[in-house]
């Protein structure tokens, strides 16, 4: 599990949203093949962020200097319009009179790990970011994951921008169930928590124009 320490305090991924994202991409980008499909079924069947399920993975390296001035210049592959510190020290100044010293100073090294996540492997970062932060996930810089309906989280389908007002982890997760499931045009999908959650026409008109109807177990021309 990634931490950081500062002014011997330790933050986690339970603490720190940046180092939560950081944590998950360092999960996603380390996992195997195997690894990775096993937590796409469990989160199918538990309704949960897929590297939840994967193993702890402890540090392959630390946060430097290069990885704070590639932030620097793609600000929006973190969901940030601009980074106004040249470094992370000096962003924990910047921050230390509203949030205190401490807290700052693990802010700024939590937001420079995911700057070393994010740089490290583009395509996990955008699916972390999609499981833990997905209103700073934007189609025009992230990695687009893959189109097919049973990827849930880890699916375009996820994404908030993809179809605005639609598209989200609720609805990701509904096309995964009734993917898997053989239930094409269901207009919902019931989770494990016993809520419904809709399938509207207009997600089914998209998913015709895809091509995709085959992934509902349809067979075109029959």
């Amino acid at each position: 599990m990634l931490t950081v320490e500062f002014q011997g305090e330790t933050g986690s991924p339970g603490m720190l949203p940046w180092l939560r994202v950081a944590d998950a991409c360092h999960r996603i980008r380390l996992a195997s093949d195997t690894e990775r499909r096993r937590a796409s079924e469990m989160s199918w069947v538990e309704w949960r962020q897929p590297s939840s399920y994967l193993p702890d993975r402890e540090p392959d390296g630390i946060p430097s200097s290069e990885d704070w001035l590639w932030l620097r210049d793609r600000p929006r592959l973190l969901g940030i319009d601009r980074i106004p510190a040249d470094s992370a020290a000096g962003l924990a100044r910047m921050l230390a009179p509203s949030r205190g010293i401490t807290r700052a100073g693990l802010d700024a090294l939590a937001l420079a790990a995911a700057a070393r996540e994010a740089r490290l492997d583009p395509v996990s970062w955008s699916l972390a970011l999609l499981e833990w932060d997905p209103r700073r996930w934007s189609h025009d810089v992230q990695a687009t994951p893959g189109v097919e309906p049973a990827l849930g989280w880890w699916g375009v389908w996820a994404a908030p921008d993809w179809m605005p007002g639609l598209s989200g982890p609720g609805l990701a997760l509904a096309l995964a169930d009734l993917a898997r499931t053989g239930r094409y045009r269901c207009d919902h999908a019931t989770g494990p928590d016993g809520r419904d959650h809709p399938v509207p026409p207009d997600v089914w008109d998209r998913i015709d124009g895809l091509g995709l109807a085959g992934s509902f177990g349809i067979v075109e021309g029959f």
